[in-house]
């Protein structure tokens, strides 16, 4: 009985635990441009029981920088925001989980209530090199791309 609880804990503990993305990534490549520049950082931490990431990449020749925060608490986010010169509304709603060592986020995007965009992020870990594996749609065409980053 005691191994078997044992069992139970350790399997348990297993499937919450994080997937270990965190590191900086200074040589990016993409499966569509090879003449991509970016250097990719990823932090990581546990808030309020949850994985949170933080992405940040940095074109390399135009210095300017994308950040993007994901707890992976299975629970959807969503954002509406409102241009004050167009008044156009951008809606984003995501949504991020892992299991195992993927860090899997949705993310679908509406402007003006209609569709824009509907992609999944696959984000994982081996060794030294982080990959992230994007599938969907965006402006009604198809989304497929694989960024290695070392």
């Amino acid at each position: 009985m005691k191994f078997f609880l044992f069992i139970l804990v350790f399997v348990s503990l297993q499937a919450f635990a994080c997937p270990e993305l965190a590191g900086i990534y200074k040589v990016c490549h993409s499966s569509t441009d090879q003449n991509t520049k970016a250097e990719v950082t990823v932090e990581q931490k546990v808030v309020n029981k949850y994985c949170q990431y933080t992405i940040t990449t940095r074109d390399s020749e135009t210095e300017s920088a994308r950040v993007e925060k994901y707890t992976a608490d299975g629970k959807m986010k969503i954002v509406s925001d409102t241009d004050s010169d167009t008044g156009i509304t951008i809606r984003t709603e995501t949504l991020a989980t892992h299991q195992n060592d993927i860090l899997t986020i949705k993310m679908i995007a509406t402007l003006d209530s209609e569709a824009f965009a509907d992609v999944t992020i696959k984000a994982s870990k081996v060794g030294n090199q982080f990959t992230q594996i994007f599938n969907g749609i965006s402006m009604g065409e198809p989304v497929s791309d694989t960024i290695i980053c070392q």
